[in-house]
C-alpha cells in the first residue's frame, strides 16, 4: 500500500477534530466525530469530568525525580507469570517494566479519557496492512532488555507465537485471530491473520496482554517471581500482597522518559485504608472510588485532581446457557424479571446509575442503548407474577437452588458484593431462587473468566467499553455448531447460530454505520435470549495529588496496562 491504511484513518479523524475545534463546533459534535473513528482504529469519547481547566503539556518537557506512590485495586494474586496465567492485574504491574508494539494514548490529558486511540511504542509507526487486511507489518525501533540484550523482531515473534500457540499459554483464546508470524529481519515483524479485524490496532495495544517478552527470562523460570522487559522502569521487588517496587531505567531507549525515580504500587484491598491514605496524603494516585467514598475524600481534600467517568459496564449474573434448566430461555427471562434494578441503583450506585443490558450503554462510542430502548424492555422490569408463569411453563420447581461465585471485597470493594447480595436477596424474597454466594479473591476467581463454573457466577461486564470490543464480543458470544468447552471466553456457553453469524460479521465490518446496525441486532438478540442478567451502571472516580503533571487516569485504568505513566512527572 502506498499510504498506510491506519495513518489514513487516523489522519482523517484528527484533521476533522481539529477543524471542528477551529470553527467552534459543539461538544456533542466533537464527541460524535471522535466516536466515528471507533471502528477504524482510532477515536473515542470523553464523557469524564476533571476538576479545573484541562491542562495539557509537552510530554518531553517534564523533570526527573521523586517517588510516585500509587494505590492499585489490590494484589492480583498468582505470582508474576505472564504466559501461563491469564491475569490482567499482573499485566498492569508489568506495563511499567515492559514495552509493547502499540500503547493507548488516553493516559495523557491531551487525549480523551475514554477512548481507543493508539500510539506506536516499540513500533516506529502504525503498521502497514495489506489490501485484504490479513497481513500486518511492523517496523520496530531499537530497544534493549534490562539485561542489556537487544530487543529485535525475533522477540516479538517468540512472544506472539508463544501466547498464541504454546501449550502452556493461557492466552491462546485471546490470540485466536493470529495465523502465523514472521521476522524477516531484526526490525521487521509480520503478522498473518485468520480473518480481517476492524479492531486490530486496539487488539495489539498494551492492555491485558501485549508486552514483548525476553525468552531467556521466561525459560529460566525467573519470570514467576520477577519482571524483565525493555520498559521505562526496572523491577526492584514484589512483596505480595501489599507492595510492588520499581526504579527508573536510566538506559531507557526513548528519551527523556521516564520521569519518576521510583514507583511504589500499593496492593491494599482495604477500602477504608484507601480512603484514609489519600486524605492523609500518603499516596499520590488512587484506584477508582464509588460515589459515596469519592464524596468522603473530596470533603477533606478539595485540592485533588478528579477524573470522574461513567463506570465501565456493570456487574452481571453469567449463566451456563447449556445447563438445565437454564438452557431454556424462559428460565433466564424469568430470573431477569425477578429483581428491581432501582433498588440496586439507590443502594450501590448512590442514585448515579441506570439499569443496564448485556452490551452496556456505558459503551457510548458505539451508541449502545439503555434497556428501555430495546425491543424486550419488559424483561428488565420487575414482574414476579410473569416470572413465575414462565418458570411454571418451563416445568421448573421453585425456588431454584444455586451457588454463585463472586469477587470478594478485596478486589474492587464492598459495593460489588453488596450488589449481588441485594439481587439474590430479592430473588429469595420473591420465592424464585435460593442462592448461596461464594466469595473469592481475584486469583481464586480467575478461572471463571475462562468459563469454569457450574451454573452461575457474578462478574464484571466491561465488554462494550473495551477498546477492542469487536473481538471481545465475538469471543464472548460466538460458538461452533457443536458448542464450546472450557477454557472458553464464551463464558455463558451460548450456541445460537444467528448470534454467531452477527458477531462474526461485525468484526469484519469497517463501515461505522453498518457496524452499528449489526450491534443493534446483537443487542436485541441478547436481550431476547437473556444470555446473562444485568446489574446497574454507576460512576467511577480516580483521584490524584495536584503535584502530578501531564497526568490523566483514563476510565479504563481499572485494570490492565498503565504504560503512559512514563509521561508523567511531579511539578
Amino acid at each position: 500500500m502506498n499510504e498506510n491504511y491506519w495513518d489514513k484513518v487516523l489522519g482523517r479523524r484528527v484533521s476533522r477534530r481539529r477543524a471542528l475545534a477551529a470553527t467552534g463546533g459543539t461538544a456533542a459534535a466533537a464527541a460524535f466525530l471522535a466516536a466515528c473513528g471507533g471502528g477504524d482504529g482510532g477515536g473515542g469519547t470523553d464523557s469524564g469530568s476533571q476538576t479545573g481547566a484541562k491542562e495539557t503539556f509537552d510530554p518531553t518537557s517534564g523533570k526527573v525525580g521523586g517517588k510516585l506512590i500509587w494505590q492499585g485495586y489490590g494484589d492480583p494474586g498468582g505470582g508474576l507469570e505472564l504466559i501461563k496465567v491469564r491475569n490482567a492485574g499482573v499485566y498492569q504491574m508489568a506495563s511499567l517494566t515492559h514495552d509493547s508494539l502499540l500503547e493507548f494514548a488516553y493516559g495523557q490529558p491531551k487525549y480523551p479519557g475514554i477512548g481507543n486511540e493508539v500510539l506506536p511504542n516499540l513500533a516506529t509507526a502504525l503498521p502497514e496492512v495489506s489490501p485484504d487486511k490479513l497481513t500486518v507489518t511492523f517496523k520496530m525501533r531499537p530497544a534493549k532488555f534490562h539485561n542489556g540484550r537487544a530487543l529485535t523482531a525475533e522477540d516479538a515473534k517468540w512472544t506472539y507465537d508463544t501466547l498464541a500457540f504454546a501449550q502452556e499459554s493461557a492466552y491462546k483464546v485471546d490470540m485466536n485471530f493470529l495465523d502465523s508470524t514472521q521476522a524477516p529481519d531484526a526490525s521487521t515483524f509480520v503478522m498473518k491473520l485468520k480473518f480481517p479485524n476492524a479492531d486490530l490496532l486496539q487488539d495489539l495495544a498494551f492492555k491485558n496482554q501485549g508486552a514483548i517478552l525476553a525468552r531467556e527470562h521466561h525459560e529460566s523460570g525467573a519470570a514467576e517471581k520477577s519482571f524483565l522487559g525493555s520498559g521505562p522502569y526496572l523491577f526492584v521487588s514484589y512483596e505480595p500482597p501489599l507492595l510492588m517496587r520499581y526504579k527508573r531505567n536510566p538506559n531507557y531507549d526513548v528519551k527523556p522518559f521516564p520521569y519518576f525515580d521510583e514507583i511504589d504500587r500499593l496492593g491494599t484491598s482495604d477500602s477504608e485504608k484507601k480512603v484514609a491514605d489519600i486524605i492523609s496524603r500518603q499516596v499520590h494516585l488512587t484506584y477508582w472510588f464509588p460515589a459515596e467514598e469519592r464524596e468522603r475524600v473530596l470533603a477533606q481534600r478539595k485540592d485533588l485532581l478528579v477524573w470522574k467517568y461513567p463506570r465501565a459496564g456493570s456487574g452481571q449474573v453469567y449463566i451456563r446457557n447449556d445447563v438445565a434448566p437454564f438452557n431454556d430461555k424462559r428460565v433466564r427471562q424469568a430470573l431477569s424479571m425477578g429483581y428491581d434494578r432501582k433498588i440496586l441503583i439507590d443502594s450501590v450506585a448512590a442514585g448515579e446509575g441506570e439499569a443496564d443490558q448485556a452490551l452496556s450503554s456505558s459503551g457510548e462510542a458505539w451508541e449502545f442503548r439503555k434497556p428501555k430502548d430495546l425491543k424486550r424492555a419488559d424483561l428488565f422490569q420487575l414482574n414476579v407474577a410473569e416470572a413465575k408463569k414462565l418458570l411454571s411453563a418451563a416445568n421448573v420447581q421453585i425456588p431454584l437452588k444455586v451457588t454463585i461465585p463472586t469477587w470478594n471485597a478485596t478486589v474492587i470493594g464492598q459495593k460489588f458484593v453488596d450488589e449481588i447480595t441485594l439481587l439474590t436477596t430479592q430473588w429469595r424474597n420473591n420465592g424464585l431462587v435460593d442462592a448461596t454466594l461464594q466469595e473469592e479473591t481475584f486469583g481464586q476467581f480467575a478461572p471463571r473468566f475462562n468459563g469454569v463454573y457450574d451454573t452461575m457466577h457474578w462478574g464484571p461486564n466491561v465488554t462494550s467499553t473495551l477498546p477492542n470490543l469487536g473481538r471481545a464480543i465475538k469471543d464472548k458470544y460466538w460458538s461452533p455448531p457443536e458448542g464450546v468447552k472450557a477454557p472458553t471466553l464464551n463464558i455463558c456457553y451460548v450456541n445460537n447460530p444467528t448470534l454467531s453469524d452477527l458477531v462474526s460479521k461485525q468484526l469484519g465490518e469497517f463501515d461505522r454505520q453498518a457496524r452499528i446496525g449489526l450491534f443493534r441486532q446483537v443487542e436485541d438478540l441478547l436481550a431476547e435470549e437473556m444470555v446473562h442478567l444485568s446489574g446497574v451502571t454507576g460512576t467511577l472516580t480516580y483521584l490524584g495529588d495536584p503535584s502530578l503533571k501531564n497526568a490523566q487516569m483514563p476510565r479504563d485504568a481499572y485494570n490492565g496496562a498503565v504504560s503512559w505513566i512514563k509521561y508523567w512527572w511531579f511539578g
